[in-house]
C-alpha cells in the first residue's frame, strides 16, 4: 500500500520520479549555507521538484519558492523526513484540504530543529566514530584498502534510512514527530555507542605498539579502557571525544616508551 502513494494518480499526486529526485538532491542540502537563514536555500533545491509539479501557476510557484526561502536549520542527514512530511502538506494544501502556508512554514522549521538534535547524536556522535575506529583497524591489518569499509559504515546506512525517511515522511505528514522519537533510533544508539567502546579497547592495544615493544598488561589495559570508556559515555561525552582523549594517551606513552627505550 505504501508504494501506491508514490504512483502518479492525478496533477495533484506525486510521482516516483519526483521522490527520486529529492532522495539525490538531498545530499546537496548543505550545498549553500547562511548565517541568518542556515539551510533555507539548500532545503528549497531539495523541495523543488514538489513545487513544479503541484504549483503550475506562475505566481501560486513564486508563493511556493517564498515560503521555502525562509529559516530552516536541521540534521542534514535526516532532511528526508522533513522532506517528504512537507511534500504531503504541499499536497493537501494544493488539493484544497485545509493547509495553509504558514502551517507549513511553521511545521518545517519545528521539525527541522527536532530533527538537528536526533540526527547529531546519531550520525556525528555514534554512527561516525564507529566507522573511523572500524575504518582504522581495517587499514591496520589491509592497507589502504581499508578505507572501504570506513565508507561502507558510514555512506550504506546514510543511504537507506534516506530514502526509508523520504517516503515515511510523506506517509506520515504531521505526525512525523512520532518517527523523530521512534524508539528504535535511541535503541540503536546506545548499542553503537557500546560497540564503540569495546572496538576503542581493541584499537588502542593496536595503536600502543611501538615497533617491537608492546604496552606492558595489554589485557588488562584494553579491559581498563572498556571500563573508562563507558564512564565516559553514561557522562553523555560523545565517543569522538573519548577515542580523541584515548589517542592523546597513546602518544604519550608511545613517547615515554620511546624514551625508556
Amino acid at each position: 500500500m505504501a508504494d501506491d502513494s508514490l504512483k502518479e494518480t492525478g496533477s495533484g499526486k506525486l510521482s516516483f520520479a519526483t521522490f527520486l529526485s529529492m532522495f539525490i538532491r538531498s545530499f546537496l542540502i548543505q550545498g549553500s549555507f547562511s548565517q541568518k537563514y542556515r539551510q533555507n536555500t539548500g532545503f528549497l533545491f531539495c523541495i523543488n521538484p514538489v513545487g513544479k509539479k503541484l504549483w503550475k501557476n506562475d505566481s501560486d510557484y513564486q508563493e511556493f519558492c517564498h515560503r521555502h526561502l525562509d529559516y530552516y536549520n536541521g540534521n542534514p542527514f535526516m532532511i528526508t523526513l522533513v522532506l517528504g512530511a512537507v511534500a504531503r502538506l504541499e499536497e493537501q494544501m494544493q488539493q484544497g484540504e485545509g493547509m495553509t502556508g504558514k502551517t507549513i512554514s511553521g511545521f518545517k522549521k519545528a521539525v527541522g530543529a527536532a530533527t538537528g538534535s536526533v540526527g547529531d547524536r546519531l550520525f556525528w556522535s555514534t554512527l561516525r566514530p564507529l566507522a573511523i575506529i572500524i575504518g582504522i583497524l581495517s587499514i591496520y591489518h589491509f592497507g589502504i584498502w581499508g578505507v572501504i569499509p570506513l565508507l561502507v559504515i558510514f555512506n550504506i546506512p546514510n543511504a537507506l534510512l534516506r530514502w526509508h525517511w523520504l517516503r515515511h515522511g510523506y506517509e506520515l505528514g504531521t505526525n512525523v514527530i512520532g518517527e523523530i522519537k521512534n524508539e528504535t533510533i535511541q535503541r540503536a544508539e546506545t548499542l553503537i555507542g557500546r560497540l564503540n567502546a569495546i572496538l576503542l579497547g581493541f584499537l588502542t592495544i593496536i595503536l600502543l605498539r611501538v615497533g617491537s615493544i608492546t604496552f606492558a598488561g595489554p589485557t588488562l589495559f584494553t579491559i581498563a579502557v572498556f571500563f573508562i570508556s563507558l564512564y565516559f559515555y553514561k557522562r553523555n561525552r560523545s565517543v569522538s571525544f573519548v577515542v580523541l582523549l584515548f589517542l592523546a594517551a597513546i602518544i604519550l606513552a608511545a613517547f615515554a616508551i620511546f624514551l625508556l627505550g
